[in-house]
């Protein structure tokens, strides 16, 4: 009897311990993603448009714009390359 009750306390301790470990390697997981590298040059809107809104979705930056004429135009930007993938004239 003392040997079941012995081995079960040693298997709820370590389960204990097991799960402890567990939560703190994925409470102290650091991202390591680098999503604007060193050589990205920024993304500059030019002054004759104003950000209407801004979204970013997975690796891409949308930016939906309105010049002072009121045309609008979304552009898409790759965050981890900073290149712009497409521009669309969404009313011109």
């Amino acid at each position: 009897m003392k040997r079941i009750v012995i081995t079960l306390a040693f298997l709820i301790f370590f389960l204990f311990i097991f799960i402890l470990v567990t939560l703190y390697s994925r409470l102290n997981k650091h991202s390591t993603v680098d999503l604007f590298p060193e050589s990205t040059i920024s993304f500059l809107v030019e002054k004759n448009y104003n950000i209407i809104s801004l979204d970013i979705e997975k690796d891409f930056l949308y930016l939906h714009l309105k010049n002072n004429e009121n045309q609008e135009t979304l552009r898409i930007f790759n965050l981890k390359s900073g290149k712009l993938i497409n521009n669309f004239d969404l009313k011109k």
